[in-house]
């Protein structure tokens, strides 16, 4: 059981919402009550109409806030990062070009819903949740996405939605991939021998986190069936620290190949990886899972020009480069590097 302690917040004054803010471009606040003022309260017509850049990082806000930012505005980057009080989420806007959203986890309200993207020009969204609460409507032109957050049982609902997310997003050319993605190509298409051909597109992915089944990490083997793929980073440790799943942080390697839900009792082996320049796989345990991606790594790539194995092999404490800074750092600005 978790016991989370109740979060302080600077109370904005009502002043905010009226003519003055209307010069505001760039607008960054943590730890403050960001709701609109009290009923009777008035708010000015072009209150933030001139606001490009909105960063609110561990805040409270309600669903009208974002609203009320998002109307009549020039708006191009939005950050919501572990923010209280949101419900269901509407983000829309002709100019925005940068989204990043990440849930705040173990939230004590637990009401959050729903988060709806619609951006004709976004082109790098961050989302960090549970993705059955996450749709995308309108967003042509995204070329980096990135999957975070909490996984959850797959079941025939979640297994509809992943599928409707993928058809919108099968344009990107760069990911960080959720592992409800993986397990679903692999569910749908490997065990049944179908290459999954969706992500024509994608030239750089990446994948952490630990690992849910000694075998879950050769479903990405998917991405064989990526013809323009230049760039694979792996990295088993979850959230860029040094986590683990209990049975990698007690030392256990499969001796055998384990058969299971996630593991595949003819599994496919994808296609050739022609076009794959740079393979990083790190902190890899010995799980046959693992090493089984080792080996179509090393067979399929035929024109690599960096490869990186690291072994994990007794104390983690040996590896002290931060992984996931170098992975992350490819698809945010650098004015953001430091809030997301």
């Amino acid at each position: 059981m978790s016991v989370s302690l109740a979060r302080r917040f600077f109370q904005l004054p009502d002043s905010l919402f009226s003519n003055r803010s209307k010069t505001l471009e760039h607008f960054v606040l943590s730890f403050v009550k960001f709701t609109p003022p009290r009923p009777g309260q008035p708010i000015a017509a072009s209150v933030f109409s001139s606001l490009k850049l909105l960063v609110l990082t561990h805040c409270k806000l309600a669903d009208a806030t974002v609203d009320l930012c998002l109307r009549k505005c020039v708006l191009e980057e939005l950050v919501i990062n572990m923010c209280e009080g949101l419900k269901n989420v509407n983000i829309s806007g002709p100019n925005l070009r940068l989204i990043s959203f990440r849930c705040l986890e173990d939230s004590d309200d637990g009401e959050f819903r729903s988060i709806r993207v619609d951006a004709p020009l976004v082109g790098n969204l961050v989302y960090s949740g549970d993705l059955t609460k996450f749709y995308l409507n309108n967003c042509p032109v995204l070329q980096i996405l990135l999957l975070q957050g909490r996984e959850e049982p797959m079941n025939e609902a979640y297994t509809v939605h992943v599928r409707e997310l993928i058809d919108q997003i099968r344009h990107v050319n760069t990911m960080i991939l959720n592992f409800a993605v993986v397990e679903f190509v692999a569910k749908e298409y490997y065990t049944r021998g179908i290459p999954f051909q969706t992500f024509q597109n994608l030239t750089h992915v990446f994948w952490y986190g630990p690992l849910k089944s000694p075998n879950a990490v050769y479903n990405l083997v998917a991405l064989g069936d990526c013809p323009s793929l230049i760039e694979i980073a792996v990295d088993f440790r979850e959230e860029s620290g040094a986590v683990f799943c209990q049975c990698i942080s007690e030392g256990h390697v499969a001796d055998e190949y384990e058969e299971g839900e996630s593991s595949q009792r003819n599994p496919y082996e994808g296609g050739n990886l022609e076009t794959l320049e740079i393979a990083e796989v790190r902190c890899f345990s010995g799980f046959n899972g693992e090493m089984l991606l080792v080996r179509l790594l090393l067979e399929k790539a035929v024109n690599l020009r960096k490869l990186w194995l690291f072994w994990r092999l007794g104390d983690l404490s040996v590896m002290h480069d931060n992984v996931l800074q170098d992975i992350t750092k490819f698809g945010y600005p650098q004015q953001l590097s430091d809030t997301i």
